[in-house]
């Protein structure tokens, strides 16, 4: 995996988890692998990927079976797109939206490009 600067690791992994989760790569209900096996198969921290698994417990998306590990929950994709929805509604669109006055871009204008691409 590529990191970028941008974000810390452990929130580039919370985000990269989430997305495998809505990609069907860790079904819900499944094992995920051990903060060391992923570790080492990304070749980060376990420290990194146990922060990462700690966000994702707090929000419900990951829960732990004791003596088992780590699993999805049942309703992750529900949550995940839920708290993504939210994000972009909050930030990403307002920011969306000055970048296009700044730019004098209409919303007629937008719509007209976005439908024709």
């Amino acid at each position: 995996m590529q990191f970028n600067s941008e974000k810390p690791i452990y929130q580039q992994l919370f985000d990269l988890i989430q997305l495998d989760i809505l990609e069907g790569k860790w079904p819900e209900g499944e094992r995920i692998p051990s903060v060391r096996e992923l570790a080492g198969s990304l070749e980060v921290n376990p420290g990194t990927v146990m922060r990462a698994y700690e966000q994702l417990q707090d929000i419900k998306i990951l829960f732990n079976q004791r003596g088992r590990g780590l699993f999805v929950a049942t309703d992750a994709k529900k949550i995940i797109l839920m708290h993504q929805q939210k994000e972009m509604i909050e930030k990403d669109i307002p920011d969306f939206i000055k970048k296009m006055k700044q730019l004098q871009i209409s919303l007629e204008e937008f719509v007209t490009q976005y439908n024709s691409g």
